[in-house]
């Protein structure tokens, strides 16, 4: 069993050991660290590589959204880049090797863009789907509703009235 002043030592060592470390890691939430434009708010983790984590309070959806999206770099970045002189090598085990400027890059049409396209021709087969199920079932219903009047009557015209209704 503990003892009261084992309790209180133990606390107090803990505390103390809070206290230092805190200012320690402080230089991840400094503000006057480097702003990277479009992650502002994220912790950095290091200025030699660019590393950047999200913040628990940031945590609030299933969902991670892109500016609060981690950021990992293991190497140096170009100091100067030339948009007209770099090139896309892509190259080992393909049938074609190919080489794309960022100009032919920025052509290509983005996956993105073609599954927005796909969606939204569903969207509009589905919308168009449930005004057909809409009107069948107006029309399933008119039916049905006539069917049963005239069933009724049929029932009514080939059953006698009892004798206390006559």
């Amino acid at each position: 069993m503990i003892s009261r002043r084992d309790f209180l030592k133990d606390t107090a060592l803990t505390l103390a050991a809070a206290g230092t470390i805190q200012p320690l890691l402080s230089w991840a939430t400094d503000p006057s660290a480097p702003i990277v434009p479009g992650k502002q708010g994220m912790i950095l983790r290091s200025f030699r590589f660019l590393d950047l984590e999200m913040p628990p309070e940031f945590m609030s959806n299933w969902i991670t959204p892109v500016p609060h999206f981690f950021v990992r770099n293991h190497m140096f970045e170009p100091s100067a880049l030339n948009a007209g002189e770099w090139r896309l090598n892509i190259s080992g085990e393909v049938d074609k090797p190919l080489t794309l400027s960022l100009a032919e890059l920025e052509k290509i049409e983005s996956h993105l863009a073609h599954l927005e396209r796909q969606y939204e021709e569903l969207n509009q087969v589905v919308i168009e789907q449930a005004r057909l199920i809409s009107r069948l079932q107006k029309e399933t219903g008119k039916i049905s509703d006539t069917v049963g009047t005239m069933e009724l009557e049929r029932v009514r015209a080939t059953n006698p009235k009892p004798p206390h209704y006559q």
